[in-house]
């Protein structure tokens, strides 16, 4: 599965400060606790929610658009090999801001207190991981996943969590199945369950109320974590996470060694993951997706390129979310990043292209793309939506699907497309008529996607312009949508 393969350790325009916490005795480690774990807030997230090259507040593009989390900012994980280089496990001889020397003698500087610092100011919900090392420091045990001095490694996660307070949700590690930057012979899958469990029970000692995710599920092969959930015996994962990457045509364009994977397979993926969860003893366990997204403009697919536009990676936008949230998907993060780039540019890099926001290449920097006000809009639809009650509609067209979105105060908002890249023989201007019931007195569709060419073509300062109302008359229980390849939203008057 696509994977991203760069970090970094510094922070943008971010404001500094240290959280003094008084010191607490450590627990013994529990794990009786693992279901008081709640958390609150929207559902839509992206990784990492802060804009690169925008004058002002770098996370104002995401909050307009409506996104509520964001899973690190511009920072990766808060590792002990960095943090603790000396493994004292001494709180006092902790440093999160300064310089570090990696391996061969390269000096690194970071600074987490600033970066989370900047998050949490950023009024968004904020989500972070941590983790022993960067791939491999000598951290970690031979061909193991557990750190070389688990009682230095609990007090890091301990003094971590004190001192970063409004951090509410953690994940351990990431994407632990594809086992990037380890050397062969590769980390035993069972000791990965020790390293979740040493640090969920680190993690609860010092807060009980602090969600705790697992490290991300980025292989389509489940068996690598159904040997860790066997191991866990139905504790310590409040919330398993998978990460779902793809093209924006279905899977059409994408060609061996990839698999063909497009936005369908997020349901595929949750409903399997719902269903291990349960075998195993986790059927309280929530799941998220905290990396899910796609493309627009020329990749690299090894020797081969994919190209894509910005229509047609919006189109995929709100299918995957829509999708998701049907499947059992409690939150879900696109990814990689608001804007594109990753921060740097090293075209065709598959996540250069996978944000919302340009940063010069394709755009002046700042321009916002098809798919950013397609997240713009879709928020607005759902948000306040019962996400608990996302049905998916029966329809007789072939390749059109139709979910269902409950508001609490009654009604319903109603979604639906047409895979136009599954249609032999599909021109461009074709449509199809579909037939589906509404039980309201009248309706307006309105076009997931602005009808317009690019993202640059919508008025900042009207978006709503950019997605224009047709009203529909329900006759005899049913409403008849045209539909191109576009989805379209459907909302009471």
């Amino acid at each position: 599965m696509l994977s991203h393969r760069r970090a970094r350790l510094t922070c943008v325009g971010a404001i500094i400060f240290v959280v003094a916490v008084p010191g607490l005795p450590l627990g013994e480690g529990r794990s009786d606790f693992w279901r008081t774990a709640a958390v609150t807030g929207g559902h839509v997230g992206i990784h990492p929610a802060i804009a690169f090259g925008v004058p002002g507040d770098p996370f104002e593009p995401a909050r307009a658009a409506g996104v509520t989390w964001t899973r690190n900012a511009n920072s990766p994980d808060i590792f002990w090999a960095v943090v603790d280089p000396d493994r004292t496990g001494e709180p006092s001889l902790m440093h999160y801001a300064g310089t570090t020397i990696g391996p061969g003698g390269t000096p690194i500087a970071f600074d987490y207190d600033a970066c989370i610092a900047q998050a949490l100011a950023s009024g968004l919900s904020v989500m972070w991981n941590i983790a022993v090392e960067p791939a491999e420091w000598g951290y970690s045990r031979y061909a193991s996943w557990l750190p070389t001095d688990v009682r230095a490694y609990r007090r890091f996660v301990q003094t971590t969590i004190r001192r970063y307070p409004g951090v509410r949700v953690w994940q351990v590690g990431n994407e632990p199945d594809i086992q990037l930057g380890f050397p062969p012979p590769l980390p035993r899958r069972a000791d990965f369950a020790k390293l979740q469990r040493l640090t969920y029970e680190a993690i609860k000692d010092v807060d009980p109320g602090v969600v705790v995710i697992m490290g991300g599920a980025a292989d389509w092969n489940l068996g690598y974590f159904d040997a860790v959930l066997d191991e866990l015996d139905g504790c310590c994962v409040d919330v398993f996470d998978f990460h779902n990457y793809g093209d924006p045509r279905g899977g059409t364009l994408m060609r061996p060694p990839l698999p063909p994977v497009g936005y369908q397979h997020i349901e595929t993926q949750a409903r399997s993951i719902r269903k291990h969860l349960d075998d195993r003893g986790f059927s309280r366990t929530r799941i998220w997706s905290t990396e899910c997204g796609t493309f627009s403009g020329t990749v690299g697919q090894g020797p081969a390129t994919m190209t894509a536009t910005e229509a047609e990676q919006a189109r995929d936008l709100v299918k995957r979310f829509v999708a998701g949230f049907a499947a059992g998907v409690e939150r879900i993060f696109w990814a990689y990043g608001i804007s594109e780039g990753f921060g740097s540019w090293e075209d065709p890099d598959y996540f250069d292209h996978t944000g919302l926001i340009y940063t010069g290449h394709g755009a002046p920097p700042g321009t916002r793309k098809l798919g950013y006000w397609a997240l713009w809009q879709l928020t607005r639809r759902i948000e306040s939506c019962r996400f608990d009650r996302v049905e998916q509609q029966a329809t007789r067209v072939p390749f059109t699907r139709a979910y269902r979105f409950t508001i609490p105060s009654g009604g319903s908002i109603v979604i639906a497309w047409w895979d136009t890249f599954f249609v032999p023989g599909y021109q461009p201007g074709d449509t199809i008529s579909l037939t589906l019931p509404w039980s309201g007195p009248n309706a307006i569709a309105r076009p997931a996607i602005p009808a317009r060419a690019r993202g640059a073509n919508v008025d900042p300062d009207d978006p709503a312009a950019a997605f224009p109302a047709t009203r529909l008359t329900p006759e005899r229980g049913s409403i008849r949508l045209v539909l191109g390849p576009d989805p379209v939203w459907i909302t009471v008057d």
